[in-house]
């Protein structure tokens, strides 16, 4: 069922307001280990209107929502030559999937691979999207009921938001961000950026962070730390931490070169790396091995109550802390682990993301986003 969509006025966006942007997780929030069990009924992707999808590209939001944006083309395709945009979204871990109204002219918009005029669409949380073109952003806060419209010059907060989310959807969480000063996300840097931290909405956090003047990655746990990691040598990599808003900073010892992986409630950190994997210990790295035999572990995630889940050999798998590997039972050959703001777990590979398996409280399910 197509929702109703009101029409489409400006309006400016108050950050008093933005606690509706919030997502409410605790519902669905996974606690303990994922038990291994499956739902064996494959959920796919079907957006209610859709007869032929060129592409799907599907977020995840927690264990039980996401969006889907895809290219709807006609049946006779590819006897013509265009598609159009439609966007779908789910509340039931994708057993169904309701159509969102698109807004304006965007709903009648022609795909054309190459070109800059599909809709770049950004997710905040399961009731907040923006659409962004190459003339304006448009901007729901009520799935599709009410369509805002703002200047590219001047993006809205949930879009410079849902912007910071970037690829690392649902464990970049806040409204800070590395950034040069006057991009509201949504640009490229200039060549001769002067990189600091900012507050999306605030502007330039004052005194100035670590690594002035150069590009880091910023990330923020469920208890508000923030933390910013850093390359500073041609195998080393610094991190360092903020609990009262970027007015202090705390640095920690440098590591090898590995991606920076907070655990859903901020307690828990880890750097994970083909060969090592470091787990914090109050303020000191602690490292463990990375390596068994001749498996290395690749992609990996740290839960809140500290157990690690990784990729060891295309093989998902549990890392206890006293490096005990148990493998999920039922996985096919994965690649990446990805961890959303609730705690869930997904698993895919490099070459084919059309099949997500994704971890909940009540075991695992798949979500085929495009059917072979």
């Amino acid at each position: 069922m197509i929702k109703p969509m009101s029409q489409i006025v400006a309006a400016t966006v108050l950050a008093a307001g933005l606690s509706a942007c919030a997502p409410d997780l605790e519902a669905s929030r996974t606690r303990g280990p994922i038990p291994d069990t499956w739902d064996q009924a494959a959920r796919e992707v079907t957006i209610p209107g859709v007869d032929f999808a060129l592409d799907k590209r599907v977020i995840l939001i927690d264990a039980n929502h996401a969006w889907a944006y895809v290219d709807a083309c006609p049946k006779t395709y590819p006897l013509k030559e265009s598609c159009q945009s439609a966007l779908g979204v789910t509340a039931d871990g994708g057993k169904t999937w309701e159509r969102v109204a698109m807004p304006g002219r965007t709903g009648e918009m022609e795909y054309s691979t190459g070109l800059d005029d599909a809709p770049r669409w950004l997710p905040l949380n399961a009731s907040t999207v923006s659409l962004v073109t190459r003339d304006e952003i448009y901007l729901t806060r009520d799935q599709g009921d009410t369509w805002f419209t703002y200047p590219l010059s001047d993006p809205p907060l949930e879009t410079q938001l849902a912007a910071n989310l970037g690829d690392n959807f649902g464990t970049r969480l806040g409204n800070y961000a590395y950034a040069c000063p006057g991009t509201g996300m949504l640009k490229r840097p200039e060549e001769n950026c002067e990189f600091t931290l900012i507050q999306l909405g605030t502007g330039p956090v004052s005194p100035r962070a670590p690594f002035p003047g150069r590009p880091a990655v910023v990330q923020q746990g469920g208890d508000e730390r923030i933390w910013l990691s850093r390359v500073t040598g041609e195998n080393e990599m610094r991190t360092s931490v903020s609990s009262d808003g970027g007015k202090s900073w705390k640095d920690l010892p440098p590591t090898t070169i590995g991606g920076l992986q907070l655990s859903p409630d901020g307690s828990r950190a880890i750097i994970s790396h083909h060969i090592t994997q470091w787990r914090l210990d109050g303020e000191r790295w602690v490292k463990f091995p990375g390596m068994y035999g001749n498996r290395q572990m690749g992609s990996a995630v740290v839960r809140d109550d500290g157990q690690i889940v990784g990729v060891l050999e295309n093989k998902a798998v549990y890392l206890s802390a006293d490096n005990h590997i148990t493998e999920i039972a039922g996985m096919p050959a994965v690649d990446i682990v990805t961890q959303l703001a609730d705690g869930a777990v997904v698993f895919h590979t490099w070459v084919d993301s059309n099949i997500m398996y994704v971890g909940t409280g009540q075991g695992w399910y798949s979500l085929v986003v495009t059917p072979r």
